[in-house]
């Protein structure tokens, strides 16, 4: 279950952190694996026992349901049905809709207004209704926080080992090989030299992307800030939120992060999105120089990885 290779302690102290289960790794992590390039150490957190010998041999495996608070959310978890409100329209700059009402004829959608005190429940873009009931939301709300887990608990473990997480999500497909890490190592230098404490890829008018992010374990906020997440999830009131996707709920993190503690973080996109314009959910990392070094294969794209 874990490999017999001892975490490496140099590399300037960067970590690279993934999940996924037995299942996943069979359909596309294994191509993660199998691309995977990069001078840094791999931490790989998942809630099966799996067999990674025929792989990179520079990573750690941890199990993540050793975290018993995880552990209860996922055997727990569950919406009021009093939460789910009335869906109302909004202009098509909103980034709360339901992506299955969404009317091409006057580009128009239904939404809960932002600002409501009972929020519309959903999760990756669609209504409570279109997925299938309060009980799918659940479902999909527990699956998109075991990566939010994993990183509190790889800050936890790891954070005197090294000074930044390197989130990839394991949909990820690496290209040329070498060339990545140094443009990670100069996106550190800057947020080193200006004590930033997190580093992702900004969309325009919509929530962030959240399958390649950076944190700074040396930020004396870093920790509280992965802990307020967990919170987010164990307290249940990630089910307020307008969307529980995780991507929606770290850009609200990070907005009452800057907001409230004036903290600063980077944008690896340099707000590409704004200046040409591309709102919505976009695959930002392929308007970036990330492109050149991976591919992101999101959603059903996904059966695209072996090619």
């Amino acid at each position: 279950m874990t490999s017999n290779h001892k975490i490496n302690k140099s590399n300037n102290k960067i970590c690279c952190v993934t999940t996924f289960n037995k299942k996943q790794l069979g359909e596309y992590a294994k191509w993660f694996l199998k691309t995977y390039n990069l001078p840094f150490d791999l931490i790989i957190y998942s809630e099966d026992k799996l067999d990674l010998s025929n792989y990179n041999p520079n990573f750690k495996f941890e199990n993540i349901y050793d975290n018993k608070e995880f552990e209860n959310f996922q055997n727990n978890s569950t919406i009021d049905s009093n939460k789910i409100t009335k869906l109302e329209k909004c202009n098509s700059q909103c980034p709360f809709y339901c992506l299955h009402h969404f009317n091409q004829t006057n580009k128009s959608h239904v939404c809960i207004q932002k600002y409501c005190d009972k929020p519309k429940i959903s999760s990756s873009g669609y209504c409570a209704k279109c997925l299938g009931g309060n009980d799918e939301v659940v479902k999909m709300t527990k699956r998109f926080s075991f990566k939010v887990f994993a990183l509190k608990n790889a800050y936890i473990k790891y954070k005197n080992d090294y000074n930044y997480i390197f989130w990839l999500d394991s949909d990820i497909k690496f290209k040329q090989k070498d060339r990545m890490h140094f443009y990670i190592l100069d996106k550190i230098y800057n947020i080193k030299k200006k004590n930033m404490m997190f580093g992702y890829f900004k969309r325009f008018n919509t929530y962030l992307e959240a399958g390649v992010m950076l944190f700074n374990t040396k930020h004396n906020l870093t920790g509280y800030f992965l802990e307020d997440m967990c919170n987010l999830y164990l307290s249940e009131r990630v089910y307020d939120l307008p969307q529980t996707h995780d991507a929606f709920v770290w850009d609200y993190m990070r907005d009452c992060y800057e907001i409230l503690f004036d903290v600063n973080n980077i944008d690896f996109s340099n707000n590409i999105c704004a200046i040409k314009n591309i709102t919505g959910n976009c695959n930002v990392i392929n308007y970036t120089i990330f492109s050149n070094f991976l591919n992101h294969f999101k959603g059903p794209r996904k059966n695209n990885m072996k090619n």
